[in-house]
Parts: structure tokens; sequence; C-alpha cells
């Protein structure tokens, strides 16, 4: 009976959470009617056997995802297939007992519980239990024995819903019909909850350390991959940061993570859920309290793509990418779930690739110069060079390893009439403009773009969003109509280290992101800010503790004063006690006296 009761409520809270909320008294009533089937009727099959259609719905239920996200069909379909063998016999429900029942199960409960006590109308497995064990003794329960025994389910209903609120209750299984609950370490408390609180802040500052080693690596890779090396080639990657695979609920199916190559300053000390338990994506991020917040929308259709059996969400707001090895749709059929850390591990995973001081690109992929006949005294400068590859200015030839002008990437700069800076490629087509109240600054990244076809400047930037064409000039003095400066790639590197400085300044700038924050910080600061957390909580943690010594102190003094021995007080009445003694001796000692004195005068 017990177990049964635990089904009826656990599937009363399903069906409290998944269905509508409208429902009329008159169907409300022919559904009661109709569920209690108001005819004889006959055995479906054994309670046993019912039960264990319930068990087997339970099992498919074993993660937080399926609780939370079960469909009203879903729920329908297997309550329908449940009661359907659960028949009751031997029971002829009328439509005055109908009736009553309602009557009687609204006036018991609040009228803003009423409705959805009625949702849970459907769940009879109490009164089959009634019906079944008084049919066996040739009895017919009243109707109120059957309204008596609803309305204690539903009282333990709503206790059971406020207890799942009140805390983080996740279902994970239904395994011999004990409920394995996981709690928040707080309503745990003492040692235990001590320890589980301090491994949480653990994690979170390992969560922490790996975000500030990602977003450090990534800056200095990017930038050294920017520059040569004193061997003529291109800069290579620093520091390895690997990729961190997720727990999977298919032993078939791996998520693998890796970090976005110049997004450093975007990752954060989150987890990661991807859940296809419903059939359909859902990413998750979750936070320091374990709390779970769904970004799926936050995700343009554009970044999650599906290539014959492979699949890659990109995630640039986070700087991350999930490569999963199954398609779409094979896993949204198999209702796969991943859970992946990407940041945990990372500062005890992550390497060095340096091996010589070669390795260190210090010059930059290209260089300026002045055209000697200019009528100006102005000379052009590189102001940074920061990024190559295809989607900038320069890449990188894969068979010589040297650096090499892109289709269309800027490398000549004329002065107009007006002053204003005129910027071409090396087929002398015109790609922008920096007007001249720029003053030469930053020319590119003050640039707007040239229309060929309207023959017109626009209104966008020539850098575009990510900082294209990945280096930077500046002209400093006065230029003159007709002046010509150019951009070259730096072969050879000699006397140049240009990037290496770059390298150096890496320290002083905003790099690293608060995790839950847009603000962006230099890694010094971010280092900071973890120290000082770690310190607060530290604090915290002994303020906590020296409260609750003192607390078990008092405490402990007061169950003694009450269940203890005071000395003194026992002392005090001892000496009561010995002259009560003394004073009754002393009264018996004088009636002995009386008493021999009448003796004798006899």
């Amino acid at each position: 009976m017990k177990k049964s009761l635990i089904c009826a409520s656990i599937l009363a809270c399903l069906a409290l959470s998944a269905c509508g909320d409208n429902a009329e008294e008159n169907s409300v009533v022919g559904a009661v009617k109709s569920s209690l089937n108001g005819k004889q009727l006959q055995k479906v099959v054994t309670l046993e056997q019912a039960n264990k259609n319930l068990k087997q719905f339970f099992d498919a239920i074993d993660d937080k995802d399926k609780f939370l996200l079960l469909t009203q069909e879903d729920l329908t379909d297997t309550y329908t297939k449940y009661i359907s063998k659960t028949a009751y016999e031997g029971v002829e429900i009328n439509d005055a007992l109908a009736k009553e029942y309602v009557k009687a199960a609204k006036e018991q409960l609040r009228e803003d519980r009423y409705k959805d006590y009625l949702k849970s109308v459907k769940n009879l497995e109490s009164n089959y239990e009634t019906a079944r064990s008084s049919a066996s003794l040739g009895y017919i329960p009243s109707a109120q024995e059957i309204i008596d025994t609803q309305k204690n389910k539903a009282s333990a209903i709503l206790d059971y819903r406020e207890y799942v609120k009140q805390f983080y209750f996740t279902v994970v299984r239904v395994d011999s019909w004990r409920l394995k609950v996981k709690l928040t370490n707080n309503s745990i408390g003492g040692a235990l909850g001590g320890y589980l609180n301090s491994t949480t802040e653990i994690r979170n500052s390992m969560r922490e350390i790996g975000k500030l080693t990602v977003a450090l690596a990534d800056a200095l890779n990017v930038q050294n991959k920017a520059g040569f090396t004193l061997e003529d080639i291109a800069g290579s990657n620093l520091i390895n940061v690997k990729g961190v695979y997720a727990t999977s609920t298919n032993d078939t199916q791996g998520l693998y993570c890796t970090f976005n190559e110049g997004q450093g300053s975007n990752v954060q000390g989150y987890d990661f859920k991807v859940s296809f338990s419903d059939g359909d994506l859902h990413v998750y991020r979750v936070e320091e309290d374990e709390r779970m917040v769904e970004i799926t929308a936050d995700i343009p259709a554009a970044d999650i793509v599906t290539n014959g059996n492979n699949t890659t969400i990109t995630l640039n707001e986070y700087g991350l990418t999930f490569n999963m090895n199954a398609s779409l749709n094979q896993l949204k059929n198999d209702k796969t779930v991943f859970y992946v850390q990407p940041t945990l591990m990372v500062g005890s995973t992550v390497e060095s690739n340096v091996s010589k001081p070669e390795d260190f690109a210090f010059a930059s992929a290209v260089r300026t110069g002045t055209k000697a006949d200019n009528y100006g005294n102005a000379t052009i400068v590189l102001s940074s060079c920061t990024n190559t590859g295809a989607d900038f200015g320069v890449s990188v030839d894969p068979a010589t390893k040297k650096p090499v002008f892109n289709t269309g990437a800027p490398s000549q700069i004329k002065i107009d009439a007006q002053g204003n800076y005129l910027i071409y490629d090396n087929n002398n087509t015109l790609l922008g403009m920096a007007p001249a109240s720029t003053k030469g600054t930053n020319v590119f990244a003050n640039a707007v773009t040239y229309d060929l076809a309207t023959n017109s400047f626009t209104n966008t930037p020539l850098a575009g969003n990510n900082g294209y064409p990945g280096y930077d000039v500046s002209i400093n003095g006065t230029v003159k109509e007709n002046d010509e400066f150019y951009v070259e790639i730096n072969s050879g590197g000699q006397a140049d280290n240009s990037n290496g400085n770059a390298l150096i300044a890496i320290r002083s700038q905003s790099i690293v992101r608060s995790t839950g924050s847009s603000q962006v910080t230099t890694f010094n600061d971010g280092y900071a800010n973890l120290l000082g957390e770690l310190g607060t909580s530290i604090t915290t943690a002994t303020a906590n503790k020296d409260a609750a010594a003192a607390k078990l102190e008092q405490t402990t003094k007061l169950y003694q004063s009450t269940a203890g021995v005071n000395l003194d007080e026992e002392a005090t009445n001892l000496v009561m006690y010995q002259q009560t003694y003394q004073a009754c001796a002393k009264i018996i000692e004088a009636s002995q006296t009386i008493f021999n004195a009448l003796i004798g005068a006899f």
C-alpha cells in the first residue's frame, strides 16, 4: 500500500506540473463517474502487474530534464495505459455519488488549490486499492469513505509539492520504490555539509583558474601567431589548451568541447548541459549554485550545424564549440544528454609548447614604409599586428610557413586633395578611406569601405566586427596631397621586436571576462579578484565556524545547567539533609526519654 501511495503521489505531482488549468465542474463530475466506471467492471490485471507497469514508466525518468519537461501528451498516454490495466471490481458509481465526491473535494481545499486538485482526479490508485480490498470482502465502500481517501491523498500531494519547491528536488530514479534525492549543501549541515560546501568552493575556484588560464593562453597564442621567428617562419601556439570531453548518457555518442581561437576573453567559469531528453535540443548554462539557465534561444541557427554524422554547436558568447559525433536527428531520437565542464581541469592539463627561444615570434608579420619623394614630412608606423589567417589581411603559406597577403588586403595609403587617407590593395584597387579628421591615427580602424558599384564611400567600417585586417598603422606628421605610404610583408624580420613588445603588453590588456558579467579585466586584476573571493569565503567560513562553536558551548552550558550536577548546590543540600537528620534524631531521642519516663511511672 505504501508503495502505491508513493507512486500515486509522484504521478499526481507530475500531472499537476504539466496539465492545463481550466475544467468545468460538470465535466469533472463526468470524468469522475467515467473514471470510476459507473457499472460493474471486469478485472483486467493484478495490482502487482499494474505497479510493474508504473515502475517501468518511472525507470524511463532518469534525470532532471525528463522529470521537468514531460509533456501533457506523454503523461496522458502513459497514465491511460496504466489506469486501463487497474480497473475497479465490484464498485458502482452514479451521478449523485460523483457529485458528492467533487463537492467534498472542493470544500476540503482552498479555492486557489482546487484547480490543481482537479488535475489529479484521474489518479485513482488509492480508490482502486479501497475498491479491491472491499470487494474481496463482499463490501462496497460508501461515498464518504471514497471521498475521505481522496482527501487524504490530496493533502499528501500538496505537501509533496511544497517539499519539491523548498528543496532542489531531482528525481533521479525510482528503484525499489525509493526516491534518490539531491539536497542543497545548506540543508545537510554539520561536518558533512561543511565538506560539501568546501568542495563546491574549491571547484568554483578551479573553474575560475581555468578561465584565467584559457584567457591568457589564447591571448599569447594569437599574438605569437601574428609574428615571425628568427627562423623566418610564422609563430605557433605557445601554450596548448586541451579540449574537454563531456559525460554522456549514451555510450556511443560523445561531445568534445574546444575553445575558440581569439575568443579567450569570452570564456567564463560555467559548466554546460546539452540535452535532447525530450526529443529536442536544449542547451543550459550551469550557475555556481547549480541552477540551470537555458540559453538555446540565444544561439543563432547558423551556429548549429550538422554535417553527416557530426553536429557542431558554436557558442561564440562563451568562446566554446561543442562537437558531437552524431547527427542532430539521431541525438534527438536517442534523447542523449551531455554534461561538460570546460574550465574545471584546464589549469592542471595546460601544457607549454616552448622548447627553445626561437619559438617566440618577436617580429611582426608586416612592416611599414614611407615613399622617399613625399612632399610632406609624415612617416608611417605599425601601431599593431594582432591576427593572421584567412579572415584577415595576412595569412601563413602552409608550405613555406611564411606570411603572404590575402587578396584585397590593404597595403597602400595615398593622400587626396582634402587630406583624406585613401586605402588601396596591391592591385591599386580602392578599398576605403579614413577621413582627414583622424589625423592619421589607426588608419584602418577609422576607415570606411568604398563601393565600386556606386563609386562612393559607405558608412560600413573597414575593420568590420573582427578587427580586419589584423594589423593597423598610424601616420604621424604633416601630409600633403599625393603622399604615399605602404605596408609590406616583413621578410627576414631583421631588427624587429614589435611583436615581442606586443606579447609583453598583454599583461596590461583586458583579456579576462568576469563570470556572469560583461566586464573584462586584465589578467592581474582577474587573479586578484579570485584571491579576494577566496579570502572572503575563508573569512566567512571562519566566522561561521566561530559562531557555531560559541553556539555549541552556550547550548552545552544550558544543557548542563538543567541536566548536570552543581557541586555547590549539592553540598548545600547535603548540609541541609544532615541538619534535618540531626533534628529528627533529637526528636526521636526526646520521644524515647518521655516514653521511658512513662513506662517507669507504671
